[in-house]
């Protein structure tokens, strides 16, 4: 990046509608903060004394969280690689409606110190429309805050299409909302990548003219698959160490793949191998054209005494009869072996959360029970 002139530098950050400038961050009084307040000021405060080592939990959404240790000099090659891939200029309005607790809300903090952008922060919440009416040009959400934004008829979409680039990770980007995406002019990338990752890796466009299929990396990402066929990565982001991952891809390219699913959401069910993302896309497909549409659901195992683990679907539904559980099961067989339809199909009217957002899986399962 060019070197600023003083003059060009931002100078201050709103968090939730209060300015705190730069130069008299470490003068804040905190007893007038609410907890994300303290943690987000500290960040920064800790980022512009120049801490060097920063002890981050994982999000949990596929274990047991765990903290690790990311170092300055990552944080600041990612962001510089975000800000090369998405065309981000010095000045530009970011917008951050995520935790700062984890990963992905704390590096778009670093991405606006290292860039140069002017931060709005806001505590994360469902729908954040009302919040984006002064004009941003950066964001990243997660697809259920898109997904909010799309479902209220009382908003007009166009005051998200002014965007130069609207990050989305943390889930899945489900039929429905994709067939929205469409519609924006603003151009929304897929991310993927994990906290040992410092956020992303790789970047999926979903919309417009060179929407895509695959996922191409950021610059100087090396990838390669191990011997389970999972994706494994380097890069002077990863402090150029291999990060092994679990995600089953195809390489397409030296810097492009596609993600078949997690090796460990592979389920064996009397001998036979089920992946459940491949079930959850045709459950997806069969709720889109009912009278379920839009409903939340994922598709897990539970043990079972004669084949080891059976497959469940389980849908965020407050109620669903014996005759939709079995009309559903009858279109499953249209599309799926017989070995890879759930056995049962659970409802549960609010899926349980991990700290970061994410669904909970074994935890709403075990609600169930």
């Amino acid at each position: 990046m060019k070197h600023l002139k003083d003059s060009d530098k931002i100078e201050y950050f709103t968090l939730n509608e209060k300015i705190f400038y730069f130069s008299v961050i470490d003068k804040v009084e905190y007893q007038n903060l609410n907890e994300y307040e303290l943690k987000t000021i500290n960040f920064i405060s800790d980022w512009l004394n120049g801490k060097q080592e920063f002890i981050i939990n994982t999000s949990g959404s596929t274990g047991i969280p765990k903290p690790i240790t990311i170092f300055r000099e990552q944080m600041i090659i990612s962001a510089r690689m975000t800000g090369k891939a998405l065309n981000l200029k010095s000045g530009y309005k970011s917008f951050i409606c995520l935790s700062t607790q984890y990963i992905a809300g704390l590096m778009m903090i670093v991405r606006s110190l290292v860039l140069n952008l002017q931060m709005t922060i806001v505590e994360p919440v469902a729908n954040p429309y009302d919040l984006l009416k002064q004009g941003f040009e950066f964001t990243a959400l997660v697809p259920l805050q898109l997904y909010e934004m799309f479902n209220n008829k009382d908003q007009d979409i166009n005051l998200i299409d002014n965007f130069k680039a609207i990050l989305i990770g943390g889930g899945d980007i489900n039929q429905s909302l994709n067939e929205k995406i469409q519609n924006l002019q603003s151009p929304i990338y897929h991310t993927y990548g994990m906290t040992e990752t410092i956020t992303h890796i790789a970047l999926k466009r979903l919309n417009g003219d060179i929407k895509s299929e695959y996922f191409t990396t950021l610059e100087n990402v090396d990838i390669k698959l191990d011997d389970r066929g999972c994706l494994v990565i380097r890069s002077p982001i990863t402090n150029n160490v291999e990060i092994v991952t679990n995600d089953l891809v195809d390489i397409i390219s030296k810097n492009q793949f596609k993600w078949i699913g997690r090796i460990d959401n592979v389920i064996n069910t009397g001998g036979v191998k089920v992946q459940s993302e491949k079930v959850e896309k045709v459950l997806e497909k069969i709720l889109y054209n009912s009278d379920f549409s839009n409903k939340n659901f994922f598709v897990s195992s539970q043990p079972d005494k004669k084949f080891g683990n059976i497959i469940i679907a389980v849908i965020e539904i407050d109620f669903l009869s014996e005759e939709d559980i079995n009309n559903l099961k009858n279109e499953l067989k249209k599309y799926l072996a017989k070995y890879e339809i759930p056995k049962h199909i659970y409802f549960i009217s609010s899926f349980l959360l991990t700290k970061s957002g994410k669904v909970d899986k074994l935890a709403t399962i075990k609600e169930i029970k």
